[in-house]
Parts: C-alpha cells; sequence; structure tokens
C-alpha cells in the first residue's frame, strides 16, 4: 500500500464519525448530488448486534457463486485487517489503485459539499457514498450493505432495499441505539420501509413488537425460530436438504439458514445442491479461526456475542481446557463482559492493543488479571491450557491475526 493511499486512508478515517443531531437529511442531500442511481439494483440491508456481517457474506456469497452472471457488492465495517474488506465484489476487496481513486474522489466531493452547504459529511457517510459509487460503477445486479451502527439514522438507510434482515439483538452501542432491548430493536426495525419485506431471526420474545411494527407499514414479515431449526454435527437441514456448515458455533448455522432464505427469497429458481457446496466452503477469517496450533481467533466484542462464543465452547472443544485472551475498545460494556468471563469459570488474562480509540481498561476490570502485552498474555494461557482463544474487537483480533500469520 502506497502512502499516497495511507494517507487518504488517515484522512477519511479521521473524519468525525456521527452527527451531533441524529438525521439523514444531510446524507440524502449529498446522494443525491452524487446522481447515483441504484433503483435497478437488487438490494439487501443486514443490521442486528451480532451476526449480520456473517450472514451478510453469506448472501453475497450464494448470489454470485450460483449464477456467475451475478456481480455482487458486498459493503461491510468494522475491517479486520485493511480498509480495503468494508468494499469488496463477488467476495474481492477494492483494488489499492480503485479504493485510491474512490477515497480522492469522495474526499473532493465533501471538500465542495462543504463549500456549498456548510456541512462536512462525516467517514460513515463518506465511505458509503464511495462504496454506492463504486458499486454503481462497476454495474453490480446485486447489492448486500451491512448496517454501520442500528438501523434508523445509519448512512446506508436512505436506500429503498428489497429485503431488510435483522439477524439479532442484544445489548451494544447503547449510547446511540437505547438502553433498553426494545428501544435497540425498534431503532433496527427503522431500516423497514412502507411496503418492505423483513427477514428475522430475532428472539421470539420480540415477536409481538416486529408483528407490530410490519403491520404499521403494510410489510411483509418472513420469522424464522431458530430454536425450531434442526442441528447436529454442524449441519441442518432447510427445504429438504442438508446443509453441512465449516464455521464454528451453532449461532453461525442461524446466519447460514437466514441467508439461504433470503436468497430464496430473492432467486426463484436457486439451486440448493449449488448451495449446499456453497455453504460448505464458507470460510471467514476472525469468527472462531484457527490461526496457529490450538490458537484461536473470534470478534466477540459485546455481551450477546460474548455469551455465543463461550456458550459453544464445550461443543467445540470437547474435554480441552480453554483460555481467554481478552481486550475491547472502551465504549463498550466492559465491566458485563468482565462478569461475563468470571462467570465462565475459564482461565482468562485482559490485555491492550494499539488504536488510537483505546483506552485503559485497568479501572474497569476489577481484580481481573492484566497482561498488557498481548503476545506475553498468549504464552502465559498456552502453559495452562489446551485451547486460548483470543476474543474482542475486531481490530484487537485483527492485529493479532497479523502478529501470527503475518
Amino acid at each position: 500500500m502506497n502512502s499516497r493511499l495511507n494517507n487518504l486512508i488517515f484522512e477519511v478515517e479521521n473524519k468525525r464519525r456521527f452527527r451531533p443531531v441524529r438525521s439523514l437529511d444531510i446524507m440524502l442531500k449529498a446522494f443525491n448530488d452524487l446522481e447515483i442511481d441504484l433503483s435497478l439494483v437488487k438490494k439487501v440491508h443486514v443490521t442486528g448486534t451480532n451476526g449480520k456481517g456473517s450472514t451478510a457474506k453469506t448472501i453475497q456469497n450464494i448470489l454470485y457463486k450460483s449464477d456467475k452472471n451475478n456481480i455482487v457488492g458486498l459493503y461491510t465495517s468494522p475491517y479486520l485487517e485493511k480498509f480495503n474488506e468494508r468494499i469488496r465484489i463477488n467476495s474481492l476487496d477494492i483494488s489499492n489503485s480503485d479504493l485510491e481513486f474512490y477515497l480522492e474522489f469522495i474526499l473532493n466531493f465533501n471538500d465542495k459539499f462543504e463549500e456549498n452547504y456548510h456541512e462536512s459529511l462525516t467517514f460513515f457517510e463518506l465511505t458509503t457514498l464511495m462504496a454506492f459509487k463504486y458499486f454503481k460503477d462497476k454495474k453490480c445486479n446485486y447489492l448486500v450493505i451491512e448496517v454501520g451502527i442500528g438501523g434508523s439514522f445509519d448512512p446506508t438507510n436512505i436506500l429503498n432495499y428489497d429485503i431488510s434482515v435483522i439477524t439479532s439483538i442484544g445489548y451494544d452501542h447503547m449510547q446511540q441505539l437505547g438502553f433498553s432491548l426494545e428501544e435497540i430493536l425498534s431503532n433496527k426495525l427503522g431500516i423497514l420501509k412502507d411496503n418492505g419485506t423483513l427477514f428475522t431471526t430475532v428472539d421470539s420474545s420480540f415477536y409481538s413488537q416486529m408483528e407490530s411494527d410490519a403491520k404499521n407499514k403494510n410489510a411483509k414479515l418472513f420469522l424464522f425460530d431458530t430454536e425450531s431449526i434442526y442441528k447436529r454435527n454442524n449441519s441442518f437441514f432447510l427445504e429438504g436438504y442438508k446443509f453441512k456448515v465449516n464455521l464454528l458455533g451453532d449461532y453461525q448455522i442461524n446466519n447460514a439458514y437466514l441467508a439461504i432464505k433470503v436468497s430464496l427469497y430473492l432467486i426463484n429458481d436457486l439451486d440448493l445442491n449449488k448451495v449446499k457446496k456453497i455453504i460448505r466452503e464458507i470460510k471467514f477469517k476472525g469468527r472462531l479461526e484457527k490461526i496457529e496450533e490450538n490458537l484461536y481467533i473470534d470478534g466477540a466484542h459485546n455481551e450477546h456475542a460474548l455469551r455465543n462464543v463461550i456458550n459453544s465452547l464445550p461443543n467445540i472443544f470437547v474435554n480441552k481446557k480453554i483460555g481467554i485472551v481478552f481486550s475491547c475498545l472502551a465504549d463498550k460494556d466492559v465491566s458485563t463482559m468482565i462478569d461475563i468471563l468470571n462467570n465462565s469459570k475459564l482461565e482468562f488474562i485482559v490485555t491492550s492493543f494499539k488504536d488510537l480509540r483505546f483506552k485503559d481498561l485497568i479501572p474497569r476490570i476489577s481484580s481481573a488479571r492484566y497482561i498488557e502485552y498481548f503476545p506475553q498474555a498468549i504464552e502465559e494461557l498456552k502453559k495452562t491450557n489446551d485451547i486460548v482463544l483470543v476474543l474482542g474487537s475486531i481490530h484487537f483480533i485483527g492485529l493479532v491475526r497479523k502478529y501470527f500469520k503475518g
């Protein structure tokens, strides 16, 4: 990656993250000024506290691998190791040359926008507009767009989508979304438009809230109860077919199930024998990924994800002693996550990592063991455990992955 590209990435990443007043008015004005017409493109919008990234990537895989003529854009965040991962077509990251061109384009546009309207666009607005422009220029016929945070006021929510997807509800980003699960769900339901279509695997305890919202919007609602999905040995059954998932964790079955249901709605004659092979071959970096012998990483960075991963460990690593290295950014509910780790009865160590947003966790971890340098923390746990699992913020596990895999 050349120095000019690095400087462009640095410039866009240092734009403010959020608007002081929640509104999509500025984003819509910028989108209209750019004259990006995506009305003829089939579009899927994916949100959820956890599982949204895996579900979005699985939908993209199914859409482009099931038909070689499909050009499927995927927009996700955050990235694991490099900025290019945010914007993909048919699973290929945007190239450095294209990324440089589109970053330059959107930053120049932002300068003119500020001159005309005395408003500067935020980081998420700029990257979203850049992705939409790239996908339009590359003639994508499908888009799978992952929400950044929440739904209602996320910059991605300016389009009319063919399908809206909500994977799960849990506590995360409470400052922006609300402090109850009902408030968080209400924000995420903001992606469902009038006369729209919603697919969801959200817990059945929230069905009445979702049914009421869909009724008010005259929208179609497809509810899938994950408890009723027949699962065995990392496999599940759907439409009379048996699907094998090679990603670790039962929750990945839920994500795959939902992705297939969405794809079937989009493509009437979808070949499920092809989809079986696609699902079996899918692997995602940073999702209970083995990076060396007995060392795994996973981006479980909130309460809901942490519980899911810990609950799945006895079935994945049978009769193995497991140690956990954990770190996250300070905007998370650190105390609750430390409580979850304490209650798991697993040996764990809290550590740190280099990030401009990282703040010292020591005041918030009570009596939990702390080792500042993560490679040292990993080596310590290797002495007393069969498996070491590194959990936490996506950027953190990306740094761990790069350290071990180069």
